[in-house]
């Protein structure tokens, strides 16, 4: 799978953009923050062909925030946000 960022801004060092393709968000594949246009990702070459994708945010500063294209095969995507933890969750496969 490829993630392609047509736009990205969010606020530097308080929120961030998590993917992983194991689950595990410990190790990720890239930890995005900032307002630089991140280079294309693959993800999901790790054997089981997903990815997933958690956004952290601390709610203080509104910024753009990403779009992003995925592609590389059918992509659903299934989003939680828990206000409390002040993240969203997306798990793409």
């Amino acid at each position: 799978m490829q993630l392609v960022f047509h736009t990205f801004h969010l606020e530097d060092s308080h929120d961030y953009l998590l993917i992983t393709e194991d689950g595990s968000f410990t190790d990720p594949v890239a930890r995005l923050t900032g307002s630089v246009l991140p280079p294309s990702i693959k993800a999901g070459l790790f054997g089981n062909f997903s990815a997933q994708l958690r956004f952290i945010s601390d709610f203080s500063m509104s910024y753009e925030g990403f779009n992003i294209t995925f592609s590389g095969g059918t992509v659903v995507c299934h989003c939680l946000r828990l206000v409390y933890d002040a993240f969203l969750l997306f798990f793409c496969n």
